[in-house]
């Protein structure tokens, strides 16, 4: 359940299955460290409930797991309008957050402030991320989500440009 009104809600995204899982385990151990100050919701292949899930946060950011051709455990952190089908992010049941961006944008849902941070999983069927690795896009989590918190106008880590 989320509250009325929060500043900072980090969403993991994601499913049960494989390295899908990745956003939900990011978001697991960010909460479990304790260092950041935020609503921490774990969300099962939301769709459009991916709306509700964002209500009354000031700032959202979205962690899924991405295919984009990336090295495995890349941190990228997306503006909403670069998330698109092709972007990479996994969808389930053909309505992913893509789609759910769409559609608050154009209901005027959208909290004042998105950022989506996909992290790469590599190609099918994706492993599970090593410690190693898992520890790496952890630490780029945290990095994406400091840089973002003064302004929106932050520098920004280099993924490849999104159409």
């Amino acid at each position: 359940m989320t509250s009325l009104a929060t500043p900072l809600r980090v969403i993991g995204v994601g499913s049960p299955f494989g390295a899908d899982r990745i956003g939900w385990e990011l978001v697991t151990a960010l909460r479990e460290e304790g260092q950041l100050e935020a609503e921490f919701v774990e969300s099962d292949r939301p769709g459009a409930g991916l709306l509700a899930a964002m209500l009354g946060a000031e700032w959202v950011v979205l962690v899924d797991a991405m295919r984009a051709g990336l090295p495995v455990g890349t941190v990228c952190p997306l503006e909403p309008e670069q998330v698109e089908g092709e972007s990479g992010l996994l969808s389930s049941h053909g309505f992913g957050v893509a789609h759910a961006l769409d559609l608050g944008q154009a209901l005027g849902m959208l909290p004042p402030r998105v950022t989506v941070i996909g992290v790469e999983i590599g190609p099918p069927p994706s492993p599970q991320l090593s410690p190693a690795l898992f520890a790496q896009a952890l630490l780029a989590l945290q990095a994406a989500i400091s840089a973002e918190s003064p302004s929106p106008q932050t520098s920004r880590m280099q993924c490849p440009p999104r159409r």
